[in-house]
C-alpha cells in the first residue's frame, strides 16, 4: 500500500479549477477528505483524490460546480 501524497488547499483548489474556499466548504461538508494539519489551520488532501474529482468533472460536465 503506497501513502498518499497530499498536497495543499490552494494547490488542491487550481487543479479543481475552484476557489479555495469552495474545496473548504466541500471539505467541511464531508464531499472530499482531508487532513487538518498544524492544530487544524491547514488542509491537505490526497492528490489521488482530488484528481479523480476532477476526472469526474470534465467527464460529467464541462465545468465544476461553484457554490
Amino acid at each position: 500500500m503506497t501513502l498518499p501524497t497530499r498536497i495543499r488547499l490552494k494547490a488542491a483548489a487550481a487543479i479543481l479549477g475552484i476557489h479555495p474556499e469552495t474545496l473548504r466548504e466541500w471539505a467541511h461538508d464531508g464531499m472530499v477528505a482531508y487532513w487538518a494539519v498544524g492544530k487544524g489551520r491547514y488542509m491537505e488532501f490526497d492528490k489521488r483524490d482530488i484528481e479523480a474529482l476532477d476526472m469526474s468533472f470534465r467527464r460529467d460536465r464541462p465545468e465544476p460546480p461553484v457554490r
